[in-house]
């Protein structure tokens, strides 16, 4: 998860992959995320995105199965790593639009 405020990520909460098939899906571990949900607050932050990599195999944008699992509300933005490149989409209603991205350096 990306924390921060308003459209600038500040913190990255790593979640572990707790799906059987890790090779092959994501599922966020549940304690992982609960812990990351209550340091977020706690530091008076927000999710600003969720991320994830895929493989190598698979292309840089959101598959059938992101989208089918993009549950947080009518909008999300969700960041994806492939091939050591970042992209961003803004998921709305079910269809995901590529938005733009910029990563930097911590300051």
């Amino acid at each position: 998860m990306l924390a921060g405020k308003d459209d600038r990520a500040e913190r990255v909460f790593r979640i572990r992959n707790a799906h059987p098939e890790p090779a092959r899906r994501y599922q966020m571990d549940p304690l992982d995320q609960l812990r990351a949900y209550r340091e977020i607050e706690e530091a008076d932050l927000a999710v600003v995105a969720y991320y994830h990599s895929h493989p190598d195999f698979a292309k840089g944008e959101l598959s059938a199965t992101d989208l089918a699992q993009a549950t947080e509300g009518d909008y999300a933005l969700y960041a994806l790593v492939h091939q050591r490149i970042v992209y961003a989409f803004a998921v709305e209603n079910g269809s995901a639009r590529e938005v733009p991205v910029e990563v930097t350096e911590p300051a």
